[in-house]
């Protein structure tokens, strides 16, 4: 598999998805692509780990940059907002993409 076939984005940096996409940048040669709300989250990702990290300035960007996505998010409507709403990724996503979430 190439580089460029595995894209991940990770939506969401709290403490979880901060920590998700920390890891995958130190355990993989692969860039990923990051989105939070609160860009100073991922300024601060793109800031320890430069070019590695490529910090999205709207969903629509990361849905259209990434083939997996990883969504961290507090709670079950944001998430399902973030998806499935009227600004919801799935409006980008194209076929072979991937979704993963958690609802506690």
């Amino acid at each position: 598999m190439n580089k460029d076939s595995f894209l991940i984005g990770v939506i969401g940096l709290g403490r979880m998805g901060y920590g998700i996409a920390s890891n995958i940048i130190k355990n993989t040669s692969s860039s990923i692509f990051v989105f939070d709300k609160d860009k100073a989250k991922s300024n601060k990702l793109k800031s320890e780990f430069g070019d590695s990290c490529i910090a999205c300035p709207d969903l629509t960007s990361i849905a259209q940059s990434a083939k997996v996505f990883f969504i961290c998010l507090p709670l079950p409507r944001v998430s399902k907002e973030v998806i499935f709403g009227k600004n919801g990724i799935l409006k980008y996503v194209k076929k072979r993409k991937s979704l993963t979430w958690s609802l506690p």
